[in-house]
């Protein structure tokens, strides 16, 4: 039997000449599938994988015309779903899988090519994520206590308020950026007009008193396009 294995961040393409028939089996990462790991949230916006999310396949001649497409396979909590599909005619063929979630976001697409009926070895395959967003931002002062947002964070809202004081002058108030992706990158930190400086995680918030500053965060997806940018205030001790 012809036998494809495609895995959100690799591929491998393994092909039988004894079957006229190949099986595209896509395997689903630990985040996004398999028992409380299904109310995982991943790809663009942080878009939760649980109820409804799926696979669509499509197959391409190496001209380029649609030789073959499938349902939407729904991934249904699990960790694999397969596609069979007769064996096409001897030549060159692209092959691509998109994962959308339950509202029909497209959270990731991975393509490659195969060959008919030559191709026998292993081919592997990146799936390139197009999530930019954040998990998480958390805001300490130089003591490590943490402070809350308005509205609370959430990997989908962009705009924040926060209304608790820091400690005025400090050099230790920092902010800690983690994203969805551990692909995405934070692409830029500003405090006001200013790049802020970062050891690991955690950018140095500078304060000089004065009114509220603006903090803006941008986001590049795996993808190296797509990007969200998150923005909120910050008050010194005395200034919100």
């Amino acid at each position: 039997m012809f036998f494809v294995s495609i895995l959100l961040t690799t591929c491998e393409l393994q092909l039988n000449k004894a079957s006229n028939s190949l099986t595209l089996r896509i395997l689903i990462p630990g985040s996004a599938s398999g028992g409380a790991r299904n109310t995982a949230t991943t790809a663009t916006n942080a878009r939760s994988l649980a109820g409804g999310a799926s696979v669509q396949v499509t197959i391409l001649t190496q001209a380029g015309a649609p030789w073959q497409s499938s349902e939407s396979i729904p991934i249904g909590g699990k960790t694999s779903v397969d596609y069979t599909f007769v064996l096409p005619p001897p030549g060159t063929y692209q092959v691509s899988a998109s994962l959308f979630d339950g509202s029909g976001n497209l959270l990731a697409h991975a393509s490659t090519s195969f060959t008919v009926p030559t191709q026998t070895s292993a081919v592997v395959l990146t799936m390139v994520s197009n999530d930019a967003s954040l998990s998480n931002i958390v805001l300490s002062d130089s003591q490590g206590i943490t402070y809350s947002y308005a509205p609370a964070f959430s990997p989908t809202t962009y705009s924040y308020d926060n209304s608790a004081a820091l400690l005025p002058n400090s050099t230790g108030d920092t902010l800690t950026l983690i994203t969805t992706n551990p692909n995405a990158t934070i692409t830029s930190v500003f405090q006001g007009t200013n790049p802020l400086s970062r050891t690991g995680s955690a950018y140095t918030l500078v304060f000089n008193g004065g009114e509220p500053e603006t903090i803006m965060i941008v986001v590049t997806a795996q993808d190296g396009t797509t990007t969200q940018t998150y923005t909120f205030a910050v008050y010194a001790s005395g200034e919100g």
